[in-house]
């Protein structure tokens, strides 16, 4: 199985694509022309910057995360080949994929968070949630295992107060999105559009 993750964010005013396999400490700088390559102590790429990216790259880019496009990876992965990178480890599993909360119940050891089941689709996955407003029959955004977050959090499987917990349900803060609702409230989706099971960017960025 391929668990190499890459996380994509395009910065529009600077028309950029930062890439990321790892986050780590001083990383070391080779620079090609537009490409900023970043490695660890091992020489192994753990990050880069897509320069004047827009010119660089045939698909298109979108604000913020970039990193269901799997067309855009593969067009990352064959450039970087030329510069003596193979790329082909990396998982193309959705990140950001749309779901329905099945059930809520409080966590026996919280009283501010609960205990979701998620239908992503193909599987059933409990996640832990701290939202106020999450209920029972809502659609909203999942943070996959492996996804990357744009303060650059790499989401694990992880246990909360003795509850295990596989993936996030997302915020408009979280997504890096223009936040319509204040508190500590996830992101619930009420466009038809949303399928379970799809990725979440995929269709948002649809009519644009």
């Amino acid at each position: 199985m391929k668990n190499n993750t890459m996380g994509l964010f395009y910065n529009e005013n600077f028309d950029t694509l930062f890439g990321y396999l790892q986050v780590i400490n001083n990383p070391t700088p080779i620079t090609h022309d537009n490409l900023v390559f970043f490695h660890n102590e091992k020489q192994q790429l753990v990050g880069f910057n897509i320069l004047n990216a827009k010119t660089m790259l045939k698909n298109k880019l979108t604000r913020g995360i970039n990193s269901d496009n799997k067309d855009l990876i593969v067009e990352i992965i064959t450039l970087f080949h030329q510069y003596g990178y193979d790329l082909t480890d990396i998982n193309s599993t959705i990140q950001f994929i749309v779901g329905e909360v099945v059930t809520v119940k409080k966590h026996p050891n919280s009283d501010k968070l609960n205990i979701c089941e998620v239908n992503l689709g193909v599987e059933q996955r409990q996640i832990i949630c701290g939202a106020t407003n999450v209920d029972h029959h809502q659609r909203v955004v999942v943070a996959n295992i492996g996804a990357w977050m744009p303060n650059l959090l790499q989401i694990v499987p992880s246990e909360l107060r003795g509850e295990k917990s596989d993936g996030m349900i997302c915020s408009e803060r979280e997504l890096g999105l223009p936040i319509t609702q204040a508190g500590k409230v996830i992101m619930v989706l009420t466009d038809n559009k949303y399928q379970i099971g799809d990725s979440f960017w995929k269709e948002y960025y649809k009519d644009e």
